[in-house]
């Protein structure tokens, strides 16, 4: 792809003598937690965010153009239907990863409860971020259950609200 700014634009068929490039931008794809929803990446080595006042027309144009990609991306990006109880765990991981930077803190099941019984929207040991109470309770009352950390199978699984009083209840 080729553009071109200036004050007074070439004509077309006129010459147009051009300067090596100076930066160069690379675009990728990439797959997150669903491998039908593919993201991307685009990065350059040359670029930073201090470019935004750099003297070079090139750094700066290649750091807007980064900027605007992710915004595009934002947009248009696919969405995909999830069902209350895949929302639930979604909303669940999101909160652990934006308040403790892990996917899935230990007995984040039990922390995330007793935030929906006590009101209190501060995840403990938080480096930031706060529980999103009223979505939760509304999530778990749509989908009539609470994810859980299974240990046997190493990862988080499913139960109704009933199954987790009597878990909750033999733990605690």
């Amino acid at each position: 792809m080729f553009a071109r700014s200036q004050r007074r634009p070439m004509g077309i068929g006129q010459d147009c003598p051009r300067a090596p490039a100076c930066v160069r931008i690379e675009l990728g794809p990439e797959y997150g937690r669903e491998l039908d929803n593919a993201g991307f990446w685009i990065e350059s080595d040359e670029i930073s965010h201090t470019d935004a006042d750099s003297p070079s027309p090139c750094h700066r144009i290649a750091l807007a153009l980064i900027r605007l990609a992710y915004a595009v991306a934002e947009k248009v990006k696919p969405q995909k239907i999830m069902t209350a109880k895949e929302e639930l765990l979604e909303e669940m991981r999101d909160t652990s990863e934006l308040c403790v930077c892990a996917q899935w803190l230990m007995g984040l099941e039990f922390v995330l409860w007793d935030a929906l019984k006590t009101g209190d929207r501060v995840f403990p040991g938080s480096m930031g971020g706060e529980i999103d109470i009223e979505r939760l309770r509304n999530l778990s009352a749509r989908c009539g259950g609470w994810w859980i950390w299974d240990e046997d199978s190493g990862a988080e699984k499913f139960v109704t609200l009933a199954e987790w009083e009597t878990i909750r209840k033999a733990i605690r």
